[in-house]
C-alpha cells in the first residue's frame, strides 16, 4: 500500500511503515533475494535462504503477527527468478519458478495446501528473466525471448525471428537479457545488455532505429510508458513509445529494488531508500514523508519483539527543546504569526475585564438600538440583563478565520 514497504534482507523479510517510523519483521527467513506479493489470496512469496527456495507466507506476517504457516516448495531448490499473473482460463493467481531452464506453474489459493502445480515447461535457454504477457509467459535467455503458452492451447514462439537477418548478430555471441516491454499485441520492446531492438509479434523489426545504453547496463525496470536503465554512472530514462532519451539521474551504485524500478537502493554510506515519482502520473504510489534528521534517533522494540520503532530519546529530545527555545529564530517558528484578525484597541497590564467589555461592538442593528453601558462606573461590573453582556457571545463571529 502507499504506507508500507516490503524489504528483504540478509536477515529475513521487514515491512518498513514509512509515516509512522515503524519496521516489522514479518519473517525469520534468511537470504530474501525476490519478493512477490499475491494480495487477492492473501499470500506472501519469496525466494530465500541459503538453496535458493521459494517460500509461501500468510499475508497476515506484515502486521507483525507469528506465522501460521511457512510452505517450503522442496521442488524449487537453485531457483533464480519468480514472477505472477493471472491467466484467462484461470480465476485463481499462477506462479511461474525458473530453475536454469525449467519452468514450474502453480496455482496459489488461500486455503491449504495453498499451492497446485498445474505444469512444468523447458525454456529455451537459461532464464533470465519472466513476466506474463496477456495469456502467455515472456522469458527471457542469453540473446533471445520467447513467448510460452502455458495452458497448452496454442505455439510459443520466439521474438527473434531466425530469418531476419539485421537481428543475426544476436546469434553469433551471447547478450544477457535485461527486459522486455509489450507496447502493444503487435510491437515488443527487448532489452539486451547491449542495445534494445523493437520486435513485432512474428520477431521481425517493427523499426530499424535502436535503443543503444549511454553505458553498459548492469539491471533494468520497465513499464507501460517509461524504461530506466541502471549502470555504474547513473540511471537513464528511455520513452518506449518515442524511444526518446528523457533523462539522467546522476546517482552511482543505484540499484532497482521493485519491477517497475520506482523503489531503488542507494549504496552509500548510509544506505537510501530512493523514490522516483512521475510527475505526471495522477498520484503517488508511495506516501514519502517529510526529510529530517534521523541521526539522533534510536531504534527501540516495542512490547511485540517483531515491532521496532524509530525514536528521540526523551532526554535527546528536551535537550533539543532548549536548544530551539535559546534561539530567537528558532522560537519564533513555533508560535504561527495571526492572520485574519483587526487590532480593535490596544490592552495595557493594569486594564481589566470591565474595560474588555465596553469595547464598541461590531456595527449591526442589534448595536444601534442597545442602551449605552455606564461608562461612568468602570469598576461596576454589568448586570446579568445588560445587553452587552447579551452581545459577547461568539455566535455571531467566524471562529473558522481564528487562528491561535
Amino acid at each position: 500500500d502507499q504506507d508500507r514497504i516490503a524489504i528483504g534482507s540478509d536477515e529475513g523479510l521487514y515491512v518498513i511503515e514509512v509515516t509512522r517510523d515503524v519496521i516489522v519483521r514479518a519473517a525469520d527467513c534468511k537470504k530474501v533475494y525476490q519478493i512477490e506479493l499475491v494480495p487477492k489470496e492473501k499470500i506472501i512469496i519469496l525466494i530465500c535462504g541459503r538453496n535458493h527456495h521459494v517460500h509461501l507466507y500468510p499475508w497476515s506476517s506484515l502486521d507483525g503477527s507469528e506465522s501460521s504457516f511457512d510452505v517450503k516448495l522442496p521442488e524449487t531448490k537453485g531457483c533464480q527468478f519468480i514472477t505472477t499473473g493471472v491467466l484467462k482460463k484461470s480465476s485463481l493467481p499462477s506462479l511461474f519458478v525458473a530453475v536454469k531452464r525449467q519452468i514450474l506453474c502453480y496455482e496459489i489459493h488461500r486455503t491449504k495446501p495453498f499451492h497446485k502445480k498445474f505444469n512444468e515447461i523447458q525454456a529455451p535457454g537459461h532464464v533470465q528473466w519472466m513476466a506474463v504477457f496477456r495469456d502467455r509467459l515472456c522469458v527471457g535467455y542469453p540473446s533471445g525471448f520467447s513467448l510460452l503458452n502455458i495452458q497448452g492451447d496454442g505455439q510459443s514462439m520466439s521474438l527473434i525471428n531466425p530469418t531476419d537477418t539485421s537481428l543475426a548478430f544476436l546469434s553469433q555471441q551471447p547478450f544477457d537479457t535485461l527486459c522486455a516491454v509489450e507496447l502493444s499485441s503487435e510491437e515488443y520492446l527487448l532489452c539486451f545488455s547491449l542495445l534494445g531492438v523493437y520486435v513485432d509479434a512474428q520477431g521481425r523489426r517493427s523499426r530499424m532505429q535502436e535503443l543503444m545504453w549511454p553505458t553498459t547496463p548492469v539491471a533494468c525496470s520497465c513499464n507501460p510508458s517509461y524504461l530506466t536503465v541502471y549502470s555504474e554512472y547513473g540511471v537513464d530514462v528511455f520513452d518506449v513509445n518515442t524511444m526518446e532519451w528523457v533523462q539522467t539521474i546522476g546517482l552511482r551504485k543505484i540499484r532497482p529494488l521493485n519491477v517497475n524500478g520506482t523503489l531503488n537502493l542507494l549504496s552509500c554510506e548510509p544506505s537510501r531508500l530512493i523514490y522516483f515519482k512521475n510527475k505526471f502520473s495522477g498520484g503517488a504510489a508511495l506516501s514519502v514523508p517529510e526529510t529530517s534528521d534521523n541521526s539522533k534517533k534510536q531504534m527501540l522494540r516495542t512490547r511485540s519483539k517483531r515491532r521496532f520503532v524509530f525514536k528521540v530519546p526523551e532526554e535527546e529530545r528536551l535537550q533539543q527543546r532548549r536548544e530551539m527555545l535559546r534561539d530567537p529564530e528558532l522560537r519564533s517558528r513555533m508560535i504561527s504569526n495571526p492572520t485574519n484578525f483587526n487590532h480593535v484597541a490596544h490592552m495595557g497590564p493594569g486594564d481589566g475585564m470591565q474595560v474588555l467589555m465596553d469595547l464598541p461592538l461590531p456595527d449591526s442593528d442589534s448595536t444601534k438600538h442597545s442602551t449605552p453601558s455606564n461608562s461612568s462606573n468602570p469598576s461596576s461590573p454589568p448586570s446579568p440583563n445588560s445587553p452587552h453582556r447579551n452581545q459577547l457571545t461568539l455566535d455571531g463571529l467566524d471562529q473558522s478565520t481564528c487562528d491561535a
